[in-house]
């Protein structure tokens, strides 16, 4: 009697879309990040008739309500907006700050804002809604 033996095969995962997948990972992550800066903010944007579209900026500065300073979605000082906005901007060959003022903020409040943003060297650009034309 004769025994027939199969051929010993190994075990081999294909790793050939793993490259594909790690890719498409990493466009996840960068993507949700943008989001992920301002989430924890909740603010009222101004109206006005004069706002077009713009792209997205890198960089990210915030006041809420309160007066609070957010800068990329972490809490700050104007007194440190400046050295954080240089660093967040010093390897973009484009030095632009998207800047959101709750409207219920008095100028009072966003004025250092302003000029630590100015103090930075960077293009500032106010985030608003568009006002709904009248009937």
């Amino acid at each position: 009697m004769s025994v027939k033996r199969r051929a010993h095969l190994d075990p081999s995962v294909p790793t050939a879309s793993m490259g594909d997948i790690a890719f498409l990972l990493i466009i996840f992550f960068i993507l949700t990040t943008s989001f992920a800066k301002e989430r924890q903010v909740k603010l009222k944007d101004p109206v006005s008739r004069d706002i077009y579209a713009m792209k997205e900026p890198p960089v990210f500065v915030s006041v809420d309500k309160n007066g609070v300073v957010w800068c990329q979605g972490r809490q700050c000082s104007a007194e440190n907006l400046e050295d954080n906005v240089k660093s967040a901007v010093a390897s973009r060959p484009e030095k632009l700050v998207k800047l959101r003022v709750d409207r219920a903020v008095r100028q009072e409040q966003y004025g250092p804002v302003f000029l630590a943003l100015s103090r930075a060297g960077v293009e500032i650009a106010l985030v608003g809604q568009q006002a709904r034309e009248k009937d």
